[in-house]
């Protein structure tokens, strides 16, 4: 059976291409955003968005060096095509102690990892380890005290002081997004922080219900790339494209709609393909530096301490600053979480020390929906940043 539609209601428009976009003509798009408990009857504070002060730092361990580094041994090529960045895994491994006694072994508890190489909410030591590898390969790691791997597998006990060895075999490789170009494009390449307006046919396929095929008519769609708020096929495959460009993204249905359906139309788990063609790439998010900083830019899995102050920008009207309350802010941009809307986006490249006015459009702020009365709908905002420090 095939499905065809244009126009597109809701519901099942947010989740056939999330809710990080803009949307012009044809389909009518107005984007909920979850309810929150802030009170307007106060002023705004971060705490209300999840960020707390700066723990006391005589309770914080004492720091024992840098970091140790994880030990790959290749022990078994494999063939095939090899693991990359976004893939599927499917791998076994075993878990042994210093003594050489096996603490976990996946073949015997018949379960294998599956895991997505290299995401945000993935311990990176994991990934290194399954990096370029193809079916079949294996490999050892030495897994020195104070380095993690990964929390969703076997998991060792806290404070160890010993050191761990891991033996890997990667059985099976699948690919996340396929990008095809079928016409170049020029320009500027996008990247996270900007928006590209693109027309396109999705269609999802499955088993179950065949294909249904959605279109995004004449005026193009605007996406907001790297908020997170994007279907993750479409957040992984967009950043690099160009004005003008035609290309193919092929979707695993597990960055399509997962296990979500739509409204009896697509049936969870069903595989998507996206036809675009690039009409612009605009830069989103820029900023001003009022100081320099130095030292090494800060990274998603670092905690960091910060100044931040929150201002509309049609007005400068300051909504929220931290300097009012005295001390900076502990922040940690671990998986997709983040205490302001973009914030990540907004420090890129930053170094301790530094101060930067970032400017945030709209959809990568709170969008058409706004903040209560607070932030109203549409408004681009102004985040004033000063990186106190970052932890390694």
């Amino acid at each position: 059976m095939k499905w065809k539609f244009a126009g597109i209601g809701l519901l099942a428009a947010s989740l056939l291409f999330g809710a990080g976009m803009m949307v012009q003509a044809q389909i009518d798009i107005d984007v909920e955003e979850p309810a929150n408990d802030f009170d307007p009857g106060r002023p705004m504070d971060l705490s209300d968005l999840g960020i707390l002060p700066v723990p006391d730092r005589d309770d914080e361990p004492a720091d024992d060096g840098p970091p140790p580094e994880l030990g790959i041994e290749e022990v078994e090529e494999g063939s095939g095509e090899q693991a990359r960045p976004g893939d599927f895994i499917l791998a076994h491994y075993r878990v042994k102690g210093e003594d050489g006694s096996v603490r976990f072994d996946s073949r015997q508890a018949e379960r294998p990892a599956e895991f997505r190489l290299n995401t945000a909410d993935r311990l990176a030591n994991w990934d290194k380890a399954f990096v370029d590898m193809r079916p079949g390969g294996k490999r050892t790691l030495t897994v020195p005290p104070r380095l993690e791997v990964d929390r969703r597998l076997w998991t060792p006990p806290m404070g160890r002081t010993a050191t761990l060895t891991y033996e890997v075999e990667l059985l099976e490789v699948a690919p996340g997004v396929r990008k095809t170009v079928e016409e170049a494009g020029e320009g500027r390449r996008a990247e996270p922080g900007d928006l590209v307006h693109a027309t396109f046919e999705a269609t999802f396929k499955s088993e179950e219900r065949g294909e249904l095929i959605a279109r995004s008519g004449e005026q193009p769609v605007v996406f907001a790339l790297g908020t997170g708020r994007l279907l993750l096929g479409l957040q992984d495959g967009l950043p690099g494209v160009q004005a003008g460009e035609r290309l193919t993204l092929k979707i695993d249905p597990r960055l399509a709609l997962g296990r979500r359906a739509i409204l009896g139309l697509v049936p969870s788990e069903a595989a998507a393909e996206y036809r675009l063609t690039i009409h612009r790439v605009e830069e989103g998010i820029t900023h001003e530096i009022e100081r320099e900083g130095a030292g090494d830019a800060v990274r998603r899995d670092q905690s960091i301490e910060a100044h931040i102050t929150v201002k509309l920008a049609e007005n400068e009207e300051k909504v929220f600053s931290s300097y009012d309350d005295g001390p900076p802010r502990s922040l940690t941009f671990m998986g997709t979480n983040e205490p302001v809307p973009s914030l990540f986006l907004a420090m890129r490249g930053m170094k301790p020390g530094e101060i930067r006015v970032a400017r945030i459009p709209a959809p990568f702020a709170f969008g058409a929906v706004g903040y209560r009365d607070v932030i109203p709908p549409d408004a681009d905002l102004l985040y004033r940043i000063e990186l106190v420090r970052s932890d390694d």
